[in-house]
């Protein structure tokens, strides 16, 4: 019951086959994110086919591989194919990765696509955070330590700050109004993982006390060993996963890297094999990282692969 479940939680991803880049250097990585907090559930369109459908207000999807080139983008309430609250041409650079927001206020009739490019290049030491203002209601604010310094300082709506590098650990935030004390919200409890970058999204409106943090990791490849569908922890949907991306279809959201237990730089049944006698009959644990999601510390050619299909 619970693999029908994880694998209905990814259906919001599919969609029609598209080309896909065999590497990274090929093409392009996109996340989208729906961040216009008075909006419905949308359907999102590239080059007039659904791309993403029933995406709700505060979903960040994982990465997708594309090619690089220039696209056009369209928002529509879900399940419909007008009207059309966002129409714009995107252009992705060979190599590079994307957050695509829909942002502003349906009510003000400012909805627009903010693109922002995204760091997903990290060591294992290494840990770093931006800040990314989606409040279409909240005025220019600054991020700081609780009690502390500033680390963003004057940040606007729709404005995106540049990474800055963190000691890993967990940090108590404040958003305040610029150049005051006064606290607009505060976020407890920030995780920062070595070898992981992030984002903080302020979204929401302060008018009604709806202004909220959502942090999100933007390393590819921060992954917990033997979460195959990358639904954040290991379980018999897994080696499901496994087995289908074996012998049926690849999953729309798989990780190779995750899904080869034993890290020996091969995906194979014996993988499967490995979660299952791990999960139900007391076996070895798999390889790092794990229990604790990090970065794959072996060398190999596996990777994870988010596909986004047209």
């Amino acid at each position: 019951m619970r693999a029908w479940k994880n694998w209905k939680n990814l259906s919001w991803m599919l969609s029609v086959l598209f080309a896909l880049p065999a590497t990274l250097e090929a093409g392009t990585r996109l996340r989208v994110a729906h961040l216009s907090p008075d909006a419905p559930a949308v359907d999102i369109w590239v080059d007039g086919a659904v791309a993403l459908s029933g995406v709700e207000f505060g979903a960040v999807s994982g990465y997708l591989s594309l090619a690089a080139g220039t696209y056009r983008v369209q928002v529509t309430p879900a399940g419909a194919d007008s009207p059309v609250v966002i129409d714009a041409d995107i252009t992705l650079e060979n190599g590079r990765s994307y957050t695509v927001a829909a942002t502003g206020s349906l009510a003000a009739g400012d909805l627009q696509p903010a693109i922002y490019a995204d760091e997903r290049t990290v060591t294992s030491e290494s840990s770093s955070v931006r800040f990314i203002h989606a409040s279409p209601d909240a005025p220019p604010v600054d991020i700081a330590a609780a009690g502390g310094p500033v680390l963003f300082a004057g940040v606007e709506f729709r404005q995106g700050t540049e990474y800055l590098a963190l000691d890993a650990g967990t940090y108590d935030l404040e958003v305040r109004l610029a150049g005051t004390e006064t606290v607009a919200l505060s976020v407890p409890s920030v995780i920062l993982s070595p070898g992981a970058n992030s984002t903080i999204f302020a979204i929401g409106l302060a008018g009604d006390g709806s202004l909220a943090a959502l942090p999100v990791i933007d390393v590819d490849g921060f992954f917990l060993r033997g979460d195959a569908n990358r639904d954040g922890e290991l379980d018999i949907s897994d080696p499901v996963a496994v087995l289908f991306h074996l012998f049926l279809t690849q999953p729309a959201r798989f990780c190779s890297d995750a899904a080869d237990v034993d890290d020996d730089g091969h995906l194979m049944l014996s993988d499967a094999i490995y979660s299952l006698n791990h999960l139900f009959a007391g076996g070895r644990q798999p390889a790092p990282p794990f229990p604790a999601p990090g970065i794959d510390a072996t060398a190999d050619l596996l990777g994870c692969e988010d596909r986004m299909r047209f």
